[in-house]
């Protein structure tokens, strides 16, 4: 906790506003393709995007302060409400925008809860242990994750890509629903490995 606290502190907002505008960029090419795919209007999907990227920052956060119980209600009520709407949305007739925007919904109500959560355990918190951390070191750090992790995501997707763009959509629907990994022996793994960093970085 103290280490996240001081390097939160640390942090420059012109960095912030660096990282708000990337996002935001990614969230605009998102809206744009879903624009030309089906119609909706540019706020929704880049509002959808948004939320929901910054959403992860704000859950990792309360992960670290062990906030486990606004965690798993907010994460329940969430996936609960995902699931009706998909069901109703079926029951009813399918609407797509009518969908998007009610994901929307649930996904700015989560991301809001969890920052009002956050931004209190950051005021409330006062770190124990004010010792300098190095932010290029951090930054170093958290660079080599992040290529990690995106050549990952690159290598597990690039064959679902390709399909998208060869068969039909029912086609690559099939294709891609069928080869989603179960995810139990990842997460499992997962959280060994995290549990192993921990221990050799403390």
């Amino acid at each position: 906790r103290d280490v996240i606290v001081t390097l939160a502190k640390r942090i420059k907002v012109l960095h912030l506003g660096i990282y708000v505008l990337w996002v935001a960029s990614l969230s605009a090419l998102f809206a744009k393709l879903q624009n030309d795919a089906i119609e909706v209007s540019y706020g929704v999907p880049f509002l959808f995007l948004f939320c929901y990227s910054l959403t992860f920052i704000f859950e990792s956060f309360l992960i670290v302060f062990k906030n486990y119980t606004i965690l798993v209600s907010v994460n329940l009520l969430y996936s609960t409400a995902f699931c009706a709407l998909h069901w109703t949305s079926l029951q009813q007739g399918f609407s797509l925008l009518t969908l998007f925007t009610y994901l929307l919904g649930i996904t700015i109500l989560r991301f809001l809860i969890y920052l009002v959560v956050a931004l209190w355990h950051k005021r409330r918190h006062k770190p124990e242990n004010e010792e300098e951390y190095s932010i290029e070191k951090v930054r170093t750090l958290w660079r080599h994750l992040g290529l990690y992790d995106i050549l990952q995501v690159l290598s597990s997707y690039v064959d679902k890509f390709a399909i998208s763009i060869l068969l039909t959509s029912e086609l690559s629907a099939i294709y891609y629903n069928g080869s989603q990994n179960i995810p139990f022996i990842p997460l499992l793994l997962s959280a060994a490995g995290t549990a192993v960093l921990i221990q050799l970085a403390s």
